[in-house]
């Protein structure tokens, strides 16, 4: 690996640390952690459902087979991208106002 390749990895562990040590004193009770306060935007609902259902290695083959020309499997990427979001943005409010849990036990 290049110094530039190892400075991206290490960029992106500190800032992913970073990240979820903001949201680290939110967290009360093991409720909290598993419904984020009841408070978690439509976008990084979204975000959580496309990363739970994308793979890395989609994430990581897709820009290969774009670069080859053939841009059918980044449609379907970008789709399910915005279906999450439409899907987020509409039941997110519905969801914590039924206040809906998971188990906890």
């Amino acid at each position: 690996m290049r110094y530039f390749d190892l400075a991206v990895i290490l960029l992106y562990l500190v800032g992913i640390t970073w990240f979820g040590s903001r949201f680290r004193s939110n967290q009360k009770t093991l409720k909290d952690y598993f419904l984020g306060g009841r408070n978690a935007p439509w976008w990084a609902i979204a975000f959580s459902i496309v990363s739970a259902e994308t793979s890395t290695l989609t994430v990581i083959g897709t820009p290969g087979i774009a670069f080859n020309g053939n841009f059918g499997f980044l449609q379907v990427i970008l789709g399910y991208l915005l279906a999450r979001i439409i899907i987020s943005s509409l039941s997110s409010r519905t969801i914590f106002a039924a206040r809906c849990s998971p188990p906890t036990n």
